[in-house]
């Protein structure tokens, strides 16, 4: 394959992206972008197919470790912390949605939660604590474990680890007592004023 300054400029990832948008370039092409530069042989689009060709989607690349990646041909510890700073922005960008958001059904959450959660490779169980319009105020981490079941420890180690467990099952206990009583006139966020 030719190499990026080798193509018409109108080809050219990084042009595309500045006059048509990212929605106009793939995802190969958007690493590329990315990493800048290719390895001997290869252009950056063509490092960007392998590893999405290896690893299926940017949801797996996203899920891989620093030391996973930096194996990658054509990463090194640099370059893959760097994608996975990407990729964590995102997942912080979704989250400043999800704050703006009402939670009123379930696809609400789903939409606020699935950009987080798509590199998780374990289950997470998650308490979104929402304010009286059900906008997100915070997010808490209750558990991780397997797919087939989890296990809150309160006997952890000191008893700073069991406080911190208390506080979030009461936090969900006051969630729980407070989506009770809510009324579907009252599910605006203040941003949507």
């Amino acid at each position: 394959m030719a190499k990026i300054p080798d193509l018409p400029k109108n080809e050219r990832p990084r042009e595309r992206l500045a006059r048509l948008g990212a929605s106009s370039v793939s995802d190969a092409e958007l690493l590329a972008i990315f990493l800048r530069v290719g390895v001997k042989g290869s252009s950056a689009i063509e490092v960007g197919r392998k590893l999405l060709k290896k690893h299926g989607s940017l949801s797996e690349l996203g899920g891989l470790t620093v030391r996973e990646l930096s194996l990658e041909h054509g990463l090194g510890p640099a370059k893959a912390a760097q994608l996975l700073a990407a990729f964590e922005l995102g997942a912080r960008t979704a989250n400043e949605k999800m704050a703006r958001t009402p939670m009123n059904s379930s696809d609400a959450i789903y939409d606020a939660v699935a950009p987080r959660m798509a590199y998780e490779r374990k289950e997470h169980v998650l308490i979104i604590l929402l304010d009286s319009k059900l906008c997100a105020i915070r997010m808490i981490e209750l558990s991780v474990g397997r797919t087939d079941s989890w296990k809150l420890d309160l006997t952890g180690s000191g008893s700073s680890r069991r406080l911190a467990a208390r506080r979030k099952v009461e936090a969900f206990m006051a969630m729980t007592t407070y989506l009770s009583q809510a009324s579907p006139a009252s599910w605006t966020c203040a941003s949507d004023k």
